[in-house]
């Protein structure tokens, strides 16, 4: 009698453990589910500007930034790499190839179809960003990186606390091996040309500490663009 209890208790003690173990997983399960949606959600805001996204960070001068790279579709993607002053991509990126070479160019090239990855690519109401304006938002966001899916990515948070994020991409150049300097970093094309034969870059170390330089880069170096809109475009 005595041993049939106990075994009555024992198996419904087992029974329970292995329902509550079934919940937790379906708890588990349940909230996996929502922190991707909360996740997925949280890489967009939903304004769009001929069918790509932008994102206002109370800047200044109003001015708007995409969410994604040239050739991307997520924020946190490298997008399509372009020698400035050239709106197609290239399997490799080489002095020889470089259309930008032995040409006369304008110092800025934003918004000039012929030589805006950004314009040629998204439309007229996109652009390159220019230096200054790359300089206007880092000098009015807050600045921290970010790692996801083992990739760095730069955030920069406006006043407003809207954001973009900025994957640390490296450059390619006539290997197509990612720049890396320890760890990536990220490299973003200006509008600007900087000499004869080089244009300004945003230079992303990738720490708080090393910070971010405008430096200059040969043409036909594959970088980046990350595209900007003037405020005036949301209206048409």
């Amino acid at each position: 009698m005595t041993k049939e209890m106990v075994t009555v208790v024992t198996a419904g003690k087992t029974a329970f453990q292995k329902n509550r173990f079934i919940s937790q997983r379906f708890f588990a399960l349940i909230t996996l589910l929502i922190f991707s949606v909360i996740s997925s959600s949280a890489w967009t805001y939903g304004n769009k500007i001929d069918g790509h996204e932008y994102v206002d960070l109370g800047l200044p001068s109003g001015l708007l930034w995409a969410t994604c790279n040239v050739g991307a579709y997520k924020p946190y993607l490298s997008g399509k790499y372009f020698a400035w002053g050239e709106v197609k991509p290239k399997s490799s990126y080489t002095e020889e190839n470089c259309l930008s070479y032995n040409k006369q160019i304008p110092y800025d090239i934003s918004g000039l179809q012929t030589y805006d990855a950004a314009t040629a690519n998204w439309g007229k109401r996109w652009r390159t960003p220019t230096l200054e304006e790359f300089q206007e938002l880092l000098d009015n966001c807050k600045i921290r990186y970010v790692t996801f899916r083992k990739d760095k990515i730069l955030i920069a948070e406006g006043k407003n606390g809207n954001i973009i994020r900025l994957p640390l991409s490296g450059t390619f150049d006539d290997t197509l091996e990612d720049l890396t300097v320890d760890e990536k970093v990220g490299v973003y094309w200006t509008s600007d040309i900087y000499g004869e034969t080089t244009a300004y870059i945003i230079f992303i170390y990738g720490s708080t500490e090393d910070g971010i330089d405008s430096l200059a880069s040969p043409f036909h170096i594959g970088i980046p663009v990350r595209p900007v809109s003037d405020r005036v475009n949301i209206a048409k």
